[in-house]
């Protein structure tokens, strides 16, 4: 395993250049082991690419273990710019604020209930005495 800086980014970015030991395939992309390493690709991001054990594998990595590129063999199959990281965060921020939004609503709406079954049940208990 080799690591090493690479492009100028606002991101911290390295390189490890590591060698497949295990590939599995699922629909959507492959489950790889490098070395110490493990780690997934999606297909969509490496297109025909089928790494292979014993392929070279180099990852650019950004705060400690997001993969922002990948080259297989010495050829580049994806990069994603800072622009790119920056997208997928703030996509990422809306769907969060979106659920937090909907996980509110959804608790009060059964509190709102709760709160009327209880009542209701209050009422038929006076009924009983």
């Amino acid at each position: 395993m080799s690591s090493k800086n690479t492009k100028k980014s606002k991101y911290n970015t390295y390189e490890d250049a590591l060698t497949i030991t295990e590939v599995s395939e699922d629909g959507k992309g492959f489950s790889v082991s490098a070395e110490s390493s493990g780690f997934y690709v999606k297909k969509e991001n490496i297109g025909s690419a089928i790494p292979k054990v014993g392929d070279k594998i180099t990852l650019h990595v950004y705060g400690g273990s997001c993969i922002r590129g990948v080259d297989l063999n010495d050829k580049p199959l994806y990069y994603f710019t800072d622009e790119d990281i920056e997208e997928q965060n703030r996509i990422q921020i809306e769907k969060y604020n979106k659920q937090k939004e909907l996980t509110k609503s959804l608790k009060a709406e059964l509190t709102k209930s709760l709160k009327a079954e209880i009542d209701k049940a209050k009422i038929e208990e006076e009924k009983t005495k």
